[in-house]
């Protein structure tokens, strides 16, 4: 809820409750928090109830939709709670799923059982811009393979994942890994590793910036017929390649690259309506639980020293 609140009306919207209050497709019904100011805060801002019992909420409300945003490590039980609930229809869980892989597994295998959606918040699979570009691969426009360089900061699994996630949402799943340069043998930041991604489509090499520089969130690609590039704002550039003036036979990328429009402003109510296509049966760019668990065990493999 903190995220937005200093923004009026949908200009900005960085938080399930802003996107579920906004969304024509929703309606926003309620919230659980164990801190009493926080509940107070939620009440006063958008005239819902916040409660102090997970049962309560359910019984006087009985959402359809549950968003577990609780600390990673509570993640396990703050869906088996959500599950419990008689209404529920899907569950939208921040990432990383879980801690570990035994906790993610256990998730999906707990929404499977009571045959409940499981959908991880991976925002840029939702913006316009991303899927874009999704479309261009798809269509030929941007050819493989593809050759990428992934810049991160603040963890691989808490920060990183969302640019594995991205990578294989374009990509392909990922079917190998390696540890790169020096993290071989002189690895201080453990969960901060350089290493390399092979996907079905193209390799991407994650190199790891220092968060407490600054924030560092970039990637950029190189296909067979130009480059782009993704930054930490979400601006996206694609640089075609044209024939060469100057020297007949050879190609150059164009000076002038083309944006290629996304809305990062409103990542969360993107995420809402992609949401909403899943419920009423269209198609959706959200992240399954089941194609998130697949990606944490490679970042885990990644994260064990294995290669």
């Amino acid at each position: 809820m903190g995220y937005d609140k200093g923004f009026r009306g949908a200009t900005h919207v960085y938080t399930h409750a802003r996107a579920f209050d906004l969304h024509p497709g929703f309606s926003l019904v309620g919230a659980y928090d164990t801190n009493p100011r926080k509940r107070a805060e939620f009440h006063t801002r958008y005239k819902k109830p916040a409660f102090s019992s997970v049962d309560k909420m359910f019984k006087e409300v009985r959402p359809e939709v549950v968003v577990v945003a609780s600390p990673t490590s509570e993640h396990k039980k703050s869906v088996a709670t959500a599950l419990e609930g008689e209404n529920v229809l899907a569950i939208l869980c921040e990432k990383p799923m879980a801690a570990n892989i035994e906790d993610s597994s256990q998730i999906v295998q707990a929404c499977k059982k009571k045959r409940k959606a499981l959908f991880i918040n991976f925002i840029r699979r939702a913006d316009p811009g991303i899927l874009e570009v999704k479309r261009r691969i798809e269509n030929r426009r941007i050819k493989g393979p593809f050759k990428s360089v992934v810049w991160y900061s603040k963890g691989l699994l808490h920060n990183g994942c969302h640019y594995v996630d991205l990578m294989t949402f374009w990509f392909g799943p990922i079917y190998g890994v390696s540890l790169i340069g020096s993290a071989k043998k002189h690895w201080k930041a453990k969960n901060e590793p350089d290493c390399q991604l092979d996907c079905d489509s193209g390799s991407i090499v994650f190199l790891a910036a220092e968060e407490k520089n600054y924030s560092h969130y970039t990637s950029e690609i190189v296909a067979q017929n130009g480059r782009l590039r993704l930054e930490t704002d979400g601006t996206i550039l694609w640089q075609v390649a044209e024939s060469n003036p100057l020297f007949s036979g050879r190609r150059k990328l164009n000076a002038r690259p083309e944006v290629i429009r996304g809305d990062m402003s409103r990542y969360q109510l993107n995420i809402a309506e992609q949401l909403y296509r899943a419920l009423v049966g269209k198609k959706h760019a959200l992240c399954s639980g089941s194609e998130a668990l697949a990606s944490q065990k490679w970042i885990h493999k990644i994260l064990r020293h294995e290669s």
